[in-house]
């Protein structure tokens, strides 16, 4: 019996020990398992991680460019409404419409690349088109925007202040080329916002910003008093006056608000550079006027976008541009 009961023992000791070792292969199968399971895990996490970092800063400049996008949409839409009209008073602002019927475009049409994709551009009630100003301000406005956003290298502030310089300088250069104005509501908000940015900033501040302001406008102010004079003297020549000069009102206005954006010292490479770009414009103006046999030397043409431009090229290059300018390496 003993040895009988030994022998069961025996045996049922063995069973038990082929299941624990049963359950130890399983729990080392288990562990393999899950080691393998939580290194996929890791493995795609770092995956996700790299693609997102990758995918960053498109997704950046996507949403730079949208926000240009939009502020396309609302340089039109003011462009549009702003200036004077020539059957009344302005009329309240209001959300971008068709300027030839006056109908209220639907949401959808506000941007203009979109009402181009939707409808072809044009007015669902009275089929005008809308042109190619729109569209083409809205794309210029999303690449610009862009490249606000690589200009900054990722400094928010730094990339909002270009976009509200920008803003103001592409809203003043369209309606001037459309309307030949400078239009005085326009300016003085500017000049509120441009005096805080420049203010505000650390590399201007106010004195250096004010400065800018008085100086840029002083500056295109003498030249324009000069214009008058030259415009009086060509008009007693030719025996009638003339209707139009080199700088309005307006740019003088207008180089007081480049002066506030880039200051004291960047003041005068950009009215050079305004004035340059302007020179070049105007002579390849004549040299069209030549070949057609329509010579004018005093046709006239929109400055204020040209001051614009000097104004944007100081503001964005400023740097580079100073060590130019003073012959630096």
């Amino acid at each position: 019996m003993i040895c009988g009961r030994g022998g069961l023992f025996t045996t049922e000791t063995a069973r038990n020990m082929e299941k624990i070792e049963e359950l130890r292969t399983l729990h080392v199968l288990g562990g393999t398992f899950f080691d393998a399971l939580m290194s996929s895990e890791k493995a795609q996490a770092v995956a996700t991680g790299s693609i997102i970092r990758a995918m960053w800063p498109v997704l950046l400049d996507i949403t730079a460019g949208l926000l240009g996008l939009a502020l396309g949409v609302i340089v039109n839409a003011l462009a549009d409404q702003l200036p004077p009209r020539d059957e009344g008073p302005p009329l309240p602002l209001r959300a971008p419409y068709c300027r030839s019927c006056g109908h209220l475009f639907p949401a959808a049409h506000w941007p203009a690349l979109a009402h181009l994709l939707l409808a072809g551009g044009r007015c669902t009630h009275c089929g005008a088109g809308r042109g190619w100003r729109a569209p083409l301000v809205e794309a210029g406005s999303a690449i610009g925007a862009v490249g606000l956003w690589r200009w900054a290298g990722g400094e928010v502030g730094v990339f909002y202040a270009g976009v509200i310089v920008s803003f103001i300088f592409l809203l003043i250069t369209v309606i001037d080329i459309e309307h030949r104005l400078v239009l005085w509501r326009v300016v003085w908000v500017s000049a509120i916002v441009l005096l805080l940015l420049g203010g505000l900033s650390p590399e201007r501040g106010w004195q250096k910003t004010i400065i800018g302001g008085l100086v840029g406008y002083g500056m295109v102010f003498m030249m324009f008093l000069f214009g008058q004079a030259y415009m009086w003297v060509v008009a007693r020549r030719r025996g009638q006056p003339l209707e139009e000069i080199a700088f309005g009102g307006g740019d003088v206005n207008l180089a007081g608000l480049v002066g506030l954006a880039v200051g004291w010292s960047g003041v005068l490479p950009a009215v050079v550079i305004g004035i340059f770009t302007a020179g070049m414009f105007s002579l390849g103006m004549l040299g069209v006027q030549l070949l057609r046999g329509r010579y004018n030397p005093h046709t006239p043409f929109a400055y204020g976008p040209f001051l614009a431009l000097g104004g944007m090229a100081v503001y964005l290059c400023g740097r580079s541009i100073a060590a130019w300018w003073l012959g630096s390496p």
